[in-house]
């Protein structure tokens, strides 16, 4: 139907306390269960906790292997043009116009 899948971890530990190894694994299990699940492998994850440092390189070169090529930490805010992929920033819903505390006037 055009929806884009991502997936979050197997088990919603934050990627970057893993080892690469334990880190690998759980990002098999869960991009398994999805494409199981939906027939098709997730590109895009949603770092469990949002918890990611950009200078990670570990972690995120583990993701990359693993297939992920897009990544949404918590850090609020817009994504600027010269972002990493795989560590992009996100507008919480709450900032926004509608939201519980509305900080961004579009």
């Amino acid at each position: 139907m055009g929806h884009t899948i991502g997936c979050h971890s197997h088990r919603h530990r934050p990627l970057s306390t893993l080892t690469p190894a334990d880190c690998s694994e759980d990002l098999a299990l869960n991009s398994k269960s999805i494409e199981e699940a939906v027939g098709r492998k997730p590109s895009w994850i949603s770092f469990p906790n949002g918890v990611i440092d950009s200078d990670d390189v570990t972690t995120l070169n583990t993701c990359r292997e693993s297939g992920l090529h897009f990544g949404f930490t918590m850090n609020r805010g817009f994504i600027e043009s010269d972002a990493s992929q795989i560590s992009l920033n996100r507008v919480d819903t709450n900032d926004a116009p509608g939201g519980k505390s509305p900080s961004i006037g579009w």
